[in-house]
């Protein structure tokens, strides 16, 4: 594997493990701190800038807290000054009345820095039979 690779799978662990934790101050250090930057979340509209992505965070945080989310099935390609990382979140809902393991198909975007690959894009949505159950959302909408 390469040291890019490795490095690029590292950062989107510390993504997951970050979400897992529902850290907010350790959410805005992973990200890129520009007006281009990009989230969607599940039944979300996209939000666009730094500081409308973290506020959406800290709302998620605040309704759902801690939540054990991991990556899986992560495929790296490369564009222009972009890593994508295409991948499965797999959620623990075992806190909720569902009790089970809920999946997203995922896509995030690093973009290289003076202080390291930051995020630049995060987009999820419910996988087909896998997904999370509108009706179960713990997540704030806007």
């Amino acid at each position: 594997m390469s040291d890019l690779v490795e490095v690029i799978l590292t950062a989107n662990s510390q993504f997951y493990r970050v979400f897992s934790l529902a850290e907010i101050a350790a959410m805005r250090r992973l990200w890129l701190d520009a007006p281009h930057v990009t989230c969607v979340h599940p039944g979300w509209r996209t939000l666009t800038g730094y500081e409308a992505i973290q506020q959406s965070w800290e709302a998620i945080f605040i309704n759902q807290g801690p939540v054990r989310v991991w990556p899986s099935d992560e495929v790296i390609s490369f564009e222009d000054d972009l890593v994508w990382v295409t991948c499965i979140e797999n959620i623990d809902m075992s806190a909720t009345d569902t009790g089970r393991i809920m999946q997203a198909q995922a896509r995030n975007a690093f973009q290289k820095t003076e202080s390291g690959w930051k995020l630049a894009h995060h987009e999820a949505s419910a996988s087909p039979g896998h997904g999370l159950p509108a009706a179960n959302q713990r997540l704030a909408r806007n």
